[in-house]
């Protein structure tokens, strides 16, 4: 039922006890008086309180739509951080097959470091904890896979696929888990709009 029914039909039954409650009993003119005033005042708290609980339900609202703005922009912010060490990881991998196939080929590392050194600078970054993590394990894929790149003398060629691989898959998992976190506070933004 919509609220001003609601009213309506709550003023019509007020209205009506007070009839019955008349006929019932023979009050005095001062007798109804103390009584509209007890009334009066039972209903004065009850919308205070009802006024004071909606304005905390509507700033807990405001306040949580908020953080899940604050949480998105973030999984915006480490989603192209994370794409980023992806495509380095991958451009190294590039760079590794030419060099198979080529024979001696200097390795160009500028793009994989910039990217490290952009995820060192977002563990400074105000981030929601599961956010954070991810940025953690991408930094930690790129991280290794720049000391193997700086190296690379010390390590086989099969060992330097396998680890390339695996530092990719590190950083695309991140990257989906970060995609999915975003696509939740999506979901609640979109949420949250409706209801207003």
């Amino acid at each position: 039922m919509q609220r001003w029914l609601w009213g309506y039909v709550g003023v019509v039954l007020f209205v009506g006890a007070i009839t019955v409650v008349q006929n019932v009993w023979c009050l005095s003119k001062s007798d109804w008086a103390s009584w509209v005033q007890a009334l009066g005042s039972i209903a004065a708290i009850l919308a205070a309180y009802w006024l004071a609980s909606r304005q905390q339900r509507l700033a807990d609202r405001a306040a949580e739509r908020e953080r899940n703005r604050s949480r998105y922009r973030a999984a915006n912010y480490a989603i192209a951080i994370l794409e980023e060490a992806t495509l380095a990881i991958g451009d190294f991998a590039v760079q590794l097959d030419l060099q198979r196939n080529i024979g001696h080929l200097n390795f160009e590392l500028t793009r994989l470091d910039s990217s490290l050194a952009v995820l060192m600078t977002a563990l400074h970054q105000p981030l929601p904890s599961e956010v954070l993590n991810e940025v953690l394990v991408g930094l930690r894929a790129v991280q290794t896979q720049s000391r193997v790149a700086h190296t690379i003398g010390n390590t086989t060629r099969a060992n330097l696929e396998d680890l390339t691989k695996t530092h990719s898959e590190w950083a695309t998992s991140a990257l989906e888990r970060v995609k999915g976190s975003r696509e939740k506070w999506r979901f609640q933004l979109n949420e949250a709009s409706l209801e207003e």
